[in-house]
């Protein structure tokens, strides 16, 4: 146990002796950035989002959920940066990721011409 205690309070010592070393300066940089993770299911497995829409699956349109996403699917991130990059933030930053079962919807809706390219 005294073992577990020393290597406890070893540790916590060697921490606090690290942060106090790296201490921020006034002009410390600022840095911002977003992460935008879009996913939407496979609605029903097997099954393409158009099938699963044409089939009416649900009580709701699968279309209308894609459709009343556009602007996120297509422009929030363009955008971001854009007014990022006007204000001047030099540590400005984006990422966005798809998910592979988004893709696979959007391509079978563009397919079908659902949603625009």
């Amino acid at each position: 146990m005294k073992k577990y205690c020393l290597l406890l309070l070893m540790t916590i010592v060697s921490c606090v002796s690290i942060y106090s070393q790296d201490k921020p300066t006034a002009n410390s940089p600022i840095y911002i950035a977003f992460l935008w993770h879009m996913h939407q299911p496979i609605y029903w497995p097997y099954e393409s989002v158009v099938a699963t829409h044409n089939i009416n699956r649900y009580p709701y349109s699968v279309f209308d959920i894609f459709n009343s996403r556009l602007v996120p699917y297509t422009s929030w991130q363009k955008n971001a940066i854009e007014k990022g990059i006007a204000a001047g933030l030099p540590n400005f930053g984006a990422q966005v990721s798809f998910s592979g079962s988004l893709i696979e919807n959007l391509n079978n809706l563009e397919a079908r011409r659902n949603f625009p390219a």
